[in-house]
C-alpha cells in the first residue's frame, strides 16, 4: 500500500497488515502519516464500485472493491471490510460466479457478527441462500434463508420477511415439494400484503402461476370441462353441450393435442348445424381451420376458413368475418406469401375499425407489423406496432400490450437501434411477468439477450439468457431451454471463452435432440465448428461442419417453423460459406488438391440446397406425373410429422409422452423415406429436381462441360474470395480480394452505367482484372458459364472491359472492348442445377401449357444503320 506524506511528498510503502494502529512515520521526514485521507480515498473507491455495479459493469466494480478492501484492512476498519466484502460478493453474484460470491459472504458474515451488525448480516444470509439456490444446493439455500428469516422477524422487517418467505417457497418448488412451496407462498403473500410490498406480491403471484402450471392446471381444467359436458348431455342442453365441446377443444389446442381438438370441434360443429346456429357454426369452422393449419394441412385449413367466411357474410357477422380474414392472413404468412397476408389483414382491419372492436384491431395491427418486418420494411413495421400499442393501453389489454412492445423492440433491433429495442423488450417482459406468462417471459428474455449481445453488452446478455434458462427448465420448455443455451454458447464464442462455448453448445444439442426440436441443431453444430476453427483443431472443425451441412440438407423444409424460416436459411448459407473458407485456409497452409475438390463440392452443396429450399417443388410442375395417391400419402405423412413436431416443443411434456412421440416421429420419417424412394423409382425427374445430389468437380467435367465451355464459379468471403475455373480437362482455383472490396467496385460500376453525367465506366476494366483476368489462360475465347455469388448476381459480366481506357471523356461506347466480344456468356445458380435442368428439359412443354411472363434482352443498337429484326 502506498501513502504520500503531506509534509514532504515522499511516497511510503505500508505493509498490508495493520501495525501501530495508524502511527506510521514518513521514511524521509519522520512526520506522522495522515491515514484519514487514505480512508477518505477508500470510501471514494467504494462509491465508484457501487456506481459500476449500478451500470452493470461488474468486473470494473470488483477491481474497485478489491482496492478499497486492501486499504480498509491496512487501517484496521473491520466494519468497512465487512461491508466491502458484501459489495464484492454481490458483484460476483451478478456475474454468476456463485462460489466466489459465497467466499466473500462467508468472510463478511464472520466480521459482521463480531460487530453485531444485524442488518448487514441479514442481507448476507439471504444472499448466501440465493447463491446456494443458483448452485442447486437447495437444502443449504433453505438453511440460510431460514436464518435470514429469523433475523428479519427479530427486527420486525415485514417487507423483508415476505421476500425471504417467497424465496423459501421458490426453493421448495424447485425440489418438487409442492405443498411446502404453496404454504410459504401463502405466508409470503400475507406478509407482503400487510407491508404494502406490491413488487414482491407480484413476484409471488408469478411463482404460484408457474407452480400451478407445473401441477397440470390444464388437465384440471379438462376434468371440469368433462364434468360440465356430462351435465349438459344428461339435461339435453344441446346449446350448452356445443359450447362445452368447443371449450374442451380449445383446451386441447393449448396443450398441442390437435387431433383431439379436431375431434371435439367436429362434434361441436355437428351440434351447431343440427340447431341451425349459423354464427356458431362459422366459429367452429374457423377453429377447425386453425387446427388443420397447425397439423400441417394448409389446404384443408384454407377450405374451412373460406366456409367460415361465407357463413359470416351470409349472417352479417362482421366480427366473425374480420376474424376469419385475419386467420386467412396468418395462413398466408406461414406460407411466406406476405403480400397476400397483408391484403387479408387490411380487409380485416377495415371491418374492425368500423365496428370499433379495439382489442382485435390491436391484434391485427400487430400481425401487419410482423408481416412488414418479414418484408424488411422495418419502419412500416414499427408504425403498425406503435398503433397496436396505443390501442392495447387504451383498452388495458396487457397481453396485447406485451405483444406490441415486443414487436416494437424487434423492429428497433432490425434497425440496429439497440437501446430502444432493449427498452421495449424490458417493458414487454415486465408485463409478461405480471400476467404470469412464463413461457412468453422466457421467449422475451432470450430475445432481449440477443439484442444486448448485438449491442456488445455481453455480460448482461449472459445474465438474461440464464434467467430464460431457469424459467425454461421450470416450465419444462425444451425449445426455449435449447434456444437459451445456444445463445449463451454463441456469446461465449464471441468472448473467446472456448471451453464454456463448447460445453454450452453440447448441453443445447443434448436438450434439443431429446426434445426432437431439430431446427436449432444445425446452428449449434455450426457454432461448435467455428469454435474448433479458432482453436485450430482442424479435424474436429471439419467434422462439425460436415455434420452441420448434413443437418441443413436433411431437415425437410416443410418442417421448418414459419417464424424461423428466414434465419434458418441464412444460417445454413453461412455454414457452407464458413466451411469453404476453412478448407481454402487449410489449402494455403498445406496445398493438397483434395481440399480444393472438397471446397468446390461444399460450394455446390450449399448452392443447390439454398435454391431448392427457396423454390421447393415449384420447379417444372413436377407433381403432374406422380401418382395422386402417392402425393396424398406424402402430404399425410408430412402432416403427421408436423403435428408431432408441434407436440414435442410443448412445455411440461412427460418423459413417457415425449418418448412415445419420438418413436412415432422416427416411424413416420422411415415411412416417408420409403415413400420417397418409391416416388423416385416411378418418377426419376422428381428425385433430380427435389433431392439432387450435388456434383463433384469430376462430375461437372464429365456431365456439364464440353470442349468449348468453361465454368467459372465464384464464392465471396469476408477474408478472401475464391474462383473455381473448370474446363473439360483442367481446373484451377484463384484467390480473389475480400467480399467488401468486390462489392464496392461492383456498386461503382453499376452507378457509372446508370449515371450519364459522371463517367466512371472504366471501372469495368478494374473488375475484369479482379474477377476474370486471373483465369485468362484457361478461357481461350470459349463460352463462359458464370455461377455468381452475392452481389455478382447484379453484375453484367458482358460489360466488363478487357483493356484499359485512357481518355474517359472521349469514350465511344460502340467500340469498347467488352468481355462479350471475346466470349459468349451464360449464367447458372449452380453446376448441379444446370445439369438438372438440362436433364429435365422435357418439362419445358409442361411450362408452356401455363401462361408465363417472359422478358428478353438483346444486343443494343448504337447506329441507325444497324440491321433490325422485326418481330
Amino acid at each position: 500500500m502506498i501513502i504520500t506524506c503531506q509534509q514532504c511528498g515522499q511516497k511510503n510503502r505500508i505493509p498490508n497488515t495493520p501495525q501501530m494502529r495508524g502511527h506510521y512515520k514518513c521514511g524521509a521526514c519522520k512526520a506522522t502519516l495522515n491515514f484519514n485521507s487514505l480512508i477518505e480515498r477508500a470510501f471514494i473507491i467504494v462509491n465508484k464500485g457501487i456506481a459500476m455495479n449500478a451500470h452493470g459493469k461488474f468486473q470494473e466494480a470488483i477491481l474497485y472493491f478489491q482496492q478499497a478492501l486492501e486499504i480498509f484492512r491496512v487501517v484496521d476498519k473491520n466494519a468497512e471490510v465487512g461491508r466491502t466484502l458484501v459489495n464484492l460478493g454481490e458483484s460476483y453474484f451478478r456475474l454468476s460466479q456463485w462460489r466466489e460470491a459465497l467466499d466473500c459472504f462467508q468472510k463478511a458474515i464472520n466480521l459482521l457478527r463480531k460487530l453485531n451488525d444485524r442488518v448487514d448480516e441479514d442481507i448476507v444470509l439471504h444472499n448466501m441462500g440465493a447463491a446456494y439456490h443458483r448452485l442447486g444446493e437447495f437444502q443449504k439455500a433453505i438453511k440460510f434463508y431460514f436464518r435470514s428469516l429469523e433475523l428479519k422477524r427479530g427486527v420486525g422487517d415485514h417487507k423483508g420477511e415476505g421476500r425471504t418467505l417467497n424465496a423459501i417457497g421458490l426453493t421448495y418448488a424447485d425440489i418438487g415439494e409442492v405443498d411446502k412451496a404453496m404454504n410459504y407462498y401463502s405466508q409470503a403473500l400475507q406478509k407482503s400484503q400487510s407491508a404494502g410490498d406490491r413488487i414482491n406480491k407480484g413476484t409471488i403471484h408469478q411463482n404460484i402461476a408457474a407452480l400451478r402450471h407445473h401441477l397440470g392446471q390444464r388437465e384440471e381444467a379438462l376434468s371440469h370441462h368433462h364434468k360440465a359436458l356430462k351435465i349438459a348431455q344428461e339435461t339435453e342442453d344441446r346449446v350448452g353441450e356445443g359450447i362445452t365441446l368447443n371449450n374442451i377443444a380449445m383446451t386441447y389446442c393449448e396443450t398441442g393435442n390437435w387431433n383431439e381438438a379436431i375431434d371435439y370441434f367436429e362434434q361441436a360443429l355437428q351440434i351447431t348445424r343440427s340447431l341451425g346456429m349459423k354464427a356458431d357454426e362459422g366459429t367452429a369452422l374457423m377453429n377447425l381451420g386453425m387446427c388443420y393449419e397447425y397439423v400441417g394441412k394448409p389446404q384443408e385449413a384454407l377450405n374451412y376458413y373460406l366456409q367460415a367466411l361465407q357463413i359470416a357474410r351470409e349472417v352479417g357477422d362482421q366480427e366473425g368475418e374480420a376474424k376469419t380474414l385475419a386467420n386467412i392472413a396468418v395462413r398466408y404468412s406461414r406460407l411466406g406469401q406476405w403480400q397476400k397476408a397483408l391484403n387479408y389483414d387490411q380487409k380485416s382491419l377495415e371491418i374492425l375499425r368500423k365496428l370499433g372492436v379495439k382489442p382485435m384491431e390491436a391484434q391485427v395491427l400487430n400481425n401487419i407489423g410482423t408481416t412488414y418486418g418479414h418484408l424488411g420494411q422495418n419502419n412500416e413495421a414499427l408504425s403498425y406496432h406503435q398503433k397496436a400499442l396505443y390501442i392495447a393501453r387504451e383498452v388495458q389489454a396487457q397481453p396485447l400490450e406485451a405483444s406490441a412492445l415486443s414487436g416494437i423492440a424487434t423492429a428497433y433491433n432490425s434497425l440496429r437501434q439497440f437501446e430502444n429495442a432493449i427498452n421495449y423488450y424490458e417493458k414487454a417482459i415486465d408485463i409478461k411477468r405480471d400476467v404470469g406468462d412464463r413461457e412468453g417471459e422466457c421467449h422475451a428474455l432470450n430475445a432481449l439477450g440477443i439484442t444486448l449481445q448485438n449491442a456488445g453488452r455481453h455480460q448482461e446478455a449472459i445474465d438474461l439468457h440464464r434467467q430464460a434458462l431457469n424459467i425454461a427448465r421450470k416450465i419444462g420448455s425444451p425449445k426455449e431451454e435449447g434456444h437459451a443455451l445456444n445463445s449463451l454458447g454463441h456469446i461465449y464464442y464471441q468472448l473467446n471463452q472456448w471451453d464454456d462455448a463448447i460445453s454450452t453448445y453440447q448441453q443445447a444439442l443434448k436438450i434439443l435432440e431429446k426434445a426432437g426440436h431439430l431446427e436449432e441443431k444445425g446452428r449449434i453444430l455450426d457454432g461448435m465448428a467455428r469454435v474448433y476453427t479458432y482453436l485450430e483443431r482442424w479435424q474436429e472443425a471439419c467434422d462439425y461442419f460436415d455434420l452441420a451441412c448434413e443437418e441443413f440438407e436433411h431437415l425437410r423444409s416443410e418442417l421448418v417453423s414459419d417464424d424461423t424460416r428466414t434465419s434458418f436459411f441464412s444460417t445454413a448459407e453461412n455454414t457452407f460459406q464458413n466451411y469453404i473458407y476453412l478448407l481454402m485456409y487449410l489449402y494455403q497452409r498445406t496445398p493438397k488438391n483434395w481440399l480444393l475438390l472438397k471446397a468446390f463440392h461444399i460450394c455446390e452443396r450449399g448452392r443447390a440446397r439454398s435454391l431448392l429450399f427457396l423454390l421447393g417443388e415449384k420447379l417444372a410442375d413436377i407433381w403432374r406425373n406422380v401418382d395422386p395417391a402417392l402425393i396424398a400419402q406424402k402430404r399425410g405423412l408430412l402432416a403427421e410429422l408436423t403435428q408431432i413436431q408441434n407436440r414435442l416443443i410443448q412445455p411440461m411434456l412427460s418423459e413417457k409422452e415425449r418418448s412415445r412421440l419420438l418413436s412415432q416421429r422416427d416411424e413416420f420419417d422411415l415411412q416417408l423415406r420409403q415413400l420417397e424412394a418409391q416416388i423416385r423409382f416411378t418418377n426419376p425427374s422428381y428425385a433430380t429436381l427435389t433431392q439432387p445430389e450435388p456434383f463433384t468437380l469430376q462430375e461437372v467435367q464429365e456431365q456439364v462441360l464440353d470442349e468449348e465451355t468453361v465454368l467459372m464459379e465464384y464464392a465471396l468471403g469476408i477474408e478472401a474470395s475464391y474462383l473455381w475455373v473448370v474446363t473439360k480437362h483442367e481446373f484451377e482455383v484463384y484467390f480473389l480480394p475480400p467480399k467488401d472490396e468486390i462489392e464496392h467496385k461492383v456498386r461503382e460500376l453499376r452507378a457509372a452505367i446508370l449515371d450519364t453525367i459522371v463517367c466512371k465506366y472504366p471501372y469495368g476494366y478494374e473488375l475484369y482484372c479482379m474477377l476474370v483476368q486471373p483465369a485468362e489462360k484457361l478461357l481461350k475465347h470459349k463460352r463462359l458459364i458464370i455461377i455468381p455469388d452475392g452481389i455478382l448476381y447484379y453484375l453484367p459480366f458482358e460489360l466488363l472491359l478487357t483493356e484499359p481506357q485512357k481518355e474517359m471523356a472521349k469514350l465511344n461506347y460502340t467500340i469498347l472492348p467488352y468481355l462479350v466480344r471475346r466470349h459468349a456468356i451464360a449464367y447458372a445458380p449452380s453446376a448441379t442445377l444446370l445439369s438438372t435442368l438440362k436433364q429435365n428439359i422435357h418439362h419445358a412443354s409442361l411450362l408452356r401449357s401455363n401462361q408465363q411472363k417472359f422478358i428478353a434482352f438483346a444486343d443494343p443498337l448504337f447506329t441507325n444503320e444497324s440491321e433490325r429484326i422485326i418481330f
